[in-house]
Order: structure tokens, then C-alpha cells, then sequence
């Protein structure tokens, strides 16, 4: 039997009832040579309704998270870094702790970085920290006032009673910082996925890159929790 000459739309046979009603209708590809070849279903109205309704709520959505990026701070503990610096100040030997837990970029105010950075780098060298060493040492750095001057330093050593607290203070903020990296890392890709200007492929694969360094960050993290909760 000659199959039809060209590509027409027929509707469901009788028996279908239920996709009849829904107003579906499959595209039929025929040629004179092969016959009919049953292909892809054209969208109902209501799919093509629920299609603008998806893209609208994924427009909501990023809307609402750039909203929140620029109304909201970044996960932090600032009083926390604070009684890591003053734990440090109080006792230095205390770094040995502190390093296998955080680095200085784990820092959120640029400040304590600073200071964290001098301070190890005294605490490598003479073995020990004071106040005036580590005025000194800001000072020929030309930094001292960009971290608050020596008043804000007299107040780092005020800030914590003991150094008895300053592993968890240092895991805390690393926390803070694996947090504050993953959600830089999303709203990256987010940015880029709607610039819509690279290939997926490439897309994909930096966003795997990135998400695996901040696993290797997570793995270390959580090892460190379950050897202080004996696990």
C-alpha cells in the first residue's frame, strides 16, 4: 500500500479517548517510498503553558538569588576570627593547631588576613608574639593602619578570656570560608549559564573543577569532625 506523498498531521486513532480530550497530536513523517514514520508529539497547549511557567519561575528564582546576593552578606564569623587572633596573641604555640585546620585566606576581613599573615610569619621566626612586636612588624609593612591601628590590636588581645576555644574557632571559620567558596562558585555558574555565550561541555566541566575544589576543602573539614567527635 503507497504510503502518503508528503509529511501530515493526523489526529489519535478512536480508542485513545483520554489523549483526544487533552488535544495531543502526533506529527507524522510518510513518504511515498517508506510509508508513514510515527516521529516526535507536537506540545499541547497545556505543555506549552507549564513550558512558560518553568521559565518563569527560573527567572523568579535567579532574580530572588541576586536580590539576596547583594541585600545579604556572605556566610561569616567575624568574632570568631577575632578569637583566633587573640588566642594566637595569647599564646602562640597555639599555631600549631590552628594550621592543619585554616589558612589565612579562610579569612573574611582582609584585615585579619593581614594580620594572621604577620603574625605567623613572627611566630616562624622568633618563636614567639607580643603586641609590640606585632605593631612593629604592621608598621614597616605599611599596613598597620589599614588593619585598624594599634588600637584595634590592643582590642584583638581583649577579645578572647582563654586560648582554650581556638580549634574550634579556627574550624568554624574554615567552615564559613568553604561556604562562602561554594556559593561564589554557584553564583558563577549561574551568571554564566544565563550570559549563555559558552558550549555546556565547557560550562560542565568548570563548574566540576570548581566544585571539586571545594570538596577537597569539605573532605578535609568533615575528617576533622568526626576525629573530635571520636568516629
Amino acid at each position: 500500500c503507497e504510503g502518503p506523498a508528503k509529511t501530515g498531521e493526523y489526529p489519535l486513532p478512536e480508542h485513545n479517548e483520554n489523549q483526544r480530550r487533552a488535544g495531543s497530536r502526533y506529527v507524522i513523517k510518510a513518504s511515498a517510498f517508506d510509508g508513514a514514520d510515527y516521529g516526535r508529539r507536537e506540545r499541547s497547549p497545556g505543555q506549552e503553558k507549564r513550558k512558560f511557567s518553568t521559565a518563569s519561575s527560573t527567572l523568579m528564582n535567579y532574580q530572588t538569588l541576586t536580590k539576596k546576593s547583594l541585600e545579604k552578606l556572605p556566610p561569616a564569623d567575624v568574632d570568631a576570627e577575632q578569637q583566633i587572633l587573640s588566642a594566637l596573641l595569647m599564646e602562640p604555640r597555639r599555631f600549631h593547631d590552628v594550621r592543619p585546620l585554616m589558612q589565612a585566606s579562610d579569612f573574611y576581613k582582609p584585615s585579619h588576613t593581614k594580620i594572621y599573615h604577620t603574625m605567623s610569619d613572627l611566630f616562624d621566626q622568633y618563636g614567639v608574639i607580643d603586641l609590640l612586636l606585632l605593631r612593629d612588624r604592621l608598621y614597616q609593612q605599611n599596613i598597620l593602619d589599614d588593619v585598624g591601628g594599634p588600637a584595634y590590636l590592643v582590642a584583638l588581645v581583649d577579645a578572647a578570656p582563654t586560648a582554650a576555644n581556638v580549634v574550634y574557632h579556627a574550624a568554624l571559620v574554615h567552615e564559613k570560608a568553604l561556604k562562602r567558596q561554594l556559593l561564589s562558585t554557584c553564583i558563577e555558574a549561574a551568571t554564566k549559564l544565563y550570559d549563555d555565550r559558552q558550549p555546556v561541555q565547557e560550562l560542565f566541566r568548570t563548574m566540576q573543577e570548581d566544585l571539586a575544589n571545594v570538596a577537597t576543602g569539605m573532605v578535609h573539614h568533615l575528617s576533622w569532625i568526626c576525629f573530635q567527635n571520636g568516629d
